[in-house]
């Protein structure tokens, strides 16, 4: 039986728009430690990522702590056009970060954190 082309490539764009949404589910639930930092430092930096978990490894050689550590944190945010980090009454934080005209937001308890979440919500939509 032949497929119509045009219900062929509209379910291809339907897979790749869950699978989307599906990666935008897992970065928004990463915790914040050296998994997160690795993958910032691949996908905003172009580094190697690493992760070190040995009891006395003194991180020399790990990946900095973008989602722990305000002084990296902001490293993460020159590499932006545009961000803003709100610290609301109730002791929450939203971050937004602008590439291109699209807006990248995430919230939560502790802006580190944030800020790596949606600087990666922002290169799921750059072409390769």
């Amino acid at each position: 039986m032949m497929t119509n082309p045009t219900d062929a490539l509209q379910s291809i764009d339907d897979e790749r728009q869950a699978a989307a949404e599906a990666r935008r589910a897992e970065i928004l639930a990463m915790e914040a430690g050296p998994a997160l930092d690795a993958e910032v430092d691949v996908r905003l930096f172009g580094k190697l990522g690493v992760m070190c978990s040995l009891p006395d490894c003194d991180d020399s050689h790990a990946s900095p702590r973008y989602s722990t550590d305000a002084a990296a944190a902001m490293a993460v945010l020159n590499t932006c056009q545009e961000w803003e980090v709100r610290h609301h009454y109730d002791d929450t934080y939203t971050v937004t970060i602008q590439h291109d005209t699209n807006e990248y937001s995430a919230e939560g308890d502790a802006w580190p954190v944030l800020v790596c979440r949606a600087a990666l919500l922002a290169t799921l939509d750059r072409t390769p």
